[in-house]
């Protein structure tokens, strides 16, 4: 057996650009703007004032900052790996910068608030990305998390770029390992139909939701 010299840093960026390749846009869509219609309010009233600085994370184009802008909030940035998504979040007048959630080049302390939605089952580290999220996160700040339930019969497993469906127990494991407490936490039941999936008949879709608190500093 012949061994050969690989460098940690040259399989690390070998890793980034495969994923790299898998990253897609997501354009507005009925079904996830009802959603955020819904939801952006119920966050709003976790949020101390209208003055806070928010960052939405995997902002797809925007449509959350603008309803979070309808509400009076106007410190508001944005994040995506797609570049479709930053143009299309930009052209609606939002600053928003091509930044991997994993590895953020933002200060410390830098957010009071932050709106994570269909974004941390996109990261193959979340435990990372988590400790990012709080390294950012001011004092007491807040995290607004939502994601799908593992198992369901649209397999989203299987898609590309998904890489951690976890079921909720190893979510809050994580989130307690990074500083961050549960402040309240339900679930998002609604019916969606779909013709390639369960014979184009309709089935309920079960998603995640978690309001986080950073409790303690945890940094790499």
């Amino acid at each position: 057996m012949k061994l050969v010299e690989r460098s940690a840093t040259d399989v690390f960026n070998g890793f980034l650009s495969r994923i790299q390749k898998e990253v897609y846009a997501e354009a507005d869509s009925e079904l996830h703007s009802s959603l955020i219609d819904q939801m952006v309010p119920q966050f709003a009233k976790f949020l101390p004032n209208k003055q806070v600085a928010i960052l939405d994370v995997g902002c797809g184009q925007g449509y959350a900052l603008l309803k979070f802008q309808g509400l009076g909030f106007e410190n508001l940035t944005a994040i995506t790996l797609s570049t479709e998504d930053v143009q299309g979040t930009r052209k609606r007048g939002f600053v928003c910068y091509q930044m991997d959630m994993s590895f953020l080049r933002f200060e410390e302390d830098s957010f009071d608030a932050l709106w994570v939605r269909h974004a941390l089952e996109h990261s193959p580290f979340p435990y990372l990305t988590l400790l990012e999220f709080n390294r950012i996160l001011k004092k007491d700040g807040l995290i607004y998390l939502e994601m799908p339930m593992p198992n369901t019969p649209r397999q989203l497993e299987s898609w590309p770029n998904h890489y951690s469906l976890f079921g909720e127990q190893m979510w809050i494991s994580l989130y307690g390992r990074s500083g961050l407490k549960v402040v309240a936490k339900t679930r998002l039941e609604f019916q969606i139909q779909i013709g390639s999936i369960n014979d184009g008949r309709p089935f309920m879709q079960s998603n995640m939701v978690f309001i986080l608190q950073k409790e303690r500093r945890e940094t790499v």
